[in-house]
């Protein structure tokens, strides 16, 4: 299984590291992408990550009101209903695209909301949705 992870760098990015600190263990199969921030995001990269074969694009980004740059956050929301809104067009399906956020140091919570995206695509996947 391959997953894109688009991950900001800042609160999302610190859970991450906060995560490989506590050595939890995080499912295979996952290609981190550091963003400057998820607002930032285009859909190009996220369609270029299925064109080259991810199962699913996973989107980390920080928790509202805790923005760096103050507007990603609400950017980041926008452009997932966008982006989800594409990938029903395009065929590829809703759960296969997955926005979470989380804060500063939440490794625990970052590795369970990524454990609990991966699981829901294996499902999907086995179904053949």
């Amino acid at each position: 299984m391959k997953v894109a992870v688009f991950i900001c760098n800042w609160g999302a990015y610190s859970a991450l590291e906060a995560a490989g600190r506590e050595r939890l263990s995080l499912p295979d199969g996952l290609h981190f992408l550091k963003m400057p921030c998820l607002g930032r995001l285009h859909p190009g990269l996220v369609l270029r990550a299925f064109e080259y074969g991810a199962d699913g694009v996973l989107l980390v980004g920080c928790p509202e009101g805790e923005c760096h740059y103050r507007t990603g956050s609400d950017r980041a929301t926008d452009f997932f209903a966008q982006m989800r809104a594409l990938a029903n067009l395009l065929g590829l399906g809703e759960s296969r695209l997955r926005f979470v956020r989380v804060g500063v140091g939440q490794g625990v919570d970052l590795a369970s909301q990524v454990e609990d995206f991966v699981a829901g695509l294996k499902a999907t996947l086995e179904v053949g949705q």
